[in-house]
């Protein structure tokens, strides 16, 4: 196991200790997830910090049952989101995004919040097999850090610093997306990997 403190103190540090900062969600501990669900950045406030300990790891579950008190319903998005995590299941999927600040809307994130350097830190530190970054923006950062012109619906195989991961760009996880589309990614994953 890494150092759980040393990286506790690395995601507060990154997220220049904001309560409302999302560095990721996942179940438990982030290493050994096998992808990375990546999108812009989130849209809810709901608490990361409550919901992680460097005992514990992520409590996602409660993270979740926080989200429907406050939202009453998963939106478009974090619905897509959740079956990618139930259909990808064996895969360890850990939910991140380009910038760790939330905001209701891309355009409407400050610029002094659009840092990559938490997101850059994750890729660095987990070393994941397999990212699926999904919207534009997503795809425009992922293609600039890879130095790779990044085609949709197809893994591009890069390298970053001697590990391989097999990349995977797609259009936003919103309504662009049908449930058994998400379906059919998720098993396309597993059938690949697991």
């Amino acid at each position: 196991m890494k150092n759980i403190e040393a990286f506790d103190r690395k995601l507060k540090e990154l997220t220049r200790y904001d309560p409302e900062a999302r560095p990721f969600l996942c179940k438990g501990f982030p290493f050994g997830c096998d992808i990375f669900l990546v999108g812009i950045n989130p849209a809810t406030t709901t608490s990361f910090w409550d919901y992680w300990s460097p005992k514990k790891g992520c409590d996602k579950e409660s993270w979740i049952t926080k989200y429907i008190e406050r939202h009453g319903k998963f939106s478009p998005t974090r619905k897509r989101i959740e079956l990618f995590f139930e259909y990808a299941n064996p895969l360890k999927v850990l939910e991140t995004n380009i910038f760790p600040f939330p905001s209701a809307r891309e355009n409407e994130l400050k610029a002094t919040y659009r840092d990559t350097t938490l997101f850059d830190y994750l890729i660095e530190t987990i070393q994941p097999k397999i990212i699926v970054a999904h919207g534009a923006s997503t795809i425009k950062h992922l293609s600039k850090f890879y130095g790779k012109d990044l085609k949709k619906s197809v893994f591009t195989t890069v390298s970053h610093q001697g590990t391989i991961i097999d990349v995977r760009v797609e259009n936003h996880f919103s309504y662009q997306w049908s449930f058994n589309a998400i379906k059919n990614l998720a098993v396309e994953i597993k059938n690949r990997y697991a």
